[in-house]
């Protein structure tokens, strides 16, 4: 029913106002405070997941005109990307690489490549994008 669903962020907010209580029992100026801070911490945090590829991959747009010309049509951003390698002995190795794209539906990225000719049984699972440069507290100037 939707009346019984409770979002992350009622979860979250109960639990800030429990340590507000908890830490903080006679100065209620401070638990809205305290509210904000961990919502704030938890939406960063959750900004931040890793995206499984199989359920969502990266948006492509025009290559432009120089991978154009070596045949690639489209491509993603620059994502963090993680690659499983799958070992003889049956278990998994897990890799982050940081500089891949897709190009026309294809990850790639040097490390990717190496593993290819190296002969390894891969498979890129997840991606995140990119986080936003830093920017000093105040600073409002942005590049563009």
């Amino acid at each position: 029913m939707k009346d019984d669903y409770i979002s992350k962020e009622e979860v979250t907010t109960t639990f800030a106002i429990w340590l507000a209580r908890k830490f903080l029992p006679h100065n209620f100026s401070m638990w809205r405070e305290v509210v904000e801070l961990v919502l704030k911490d938890v939406r960063f945090v959750q900004s931040e997941r890793w995206i499984p590829c199989s359920k969502k991959l990266p948006e492509m747009h025009d290559a432009g005109r120089i991978l154009k010309e070596v045949g690639i049509k489209q491509r993603s951003e620059m994502v963090y990307i993680t690659i499983e390698e799958k070992r003889n002995d049956g278990g998994v190795e897990r890799i982050t690489d940081a500089d891949a794209e897709l190009r026309d539906g294809e990850w790639y990225s040097d490390t990717l490549r190496w593993l290819k000719a190296a002969g390894k049984k891969i498979e890129v699972t997840a991606w995140m994008p990119y986080p936003e440069p830093y920017r000093p507290e105040g600073d409002d100037k942005h590049e563009g």
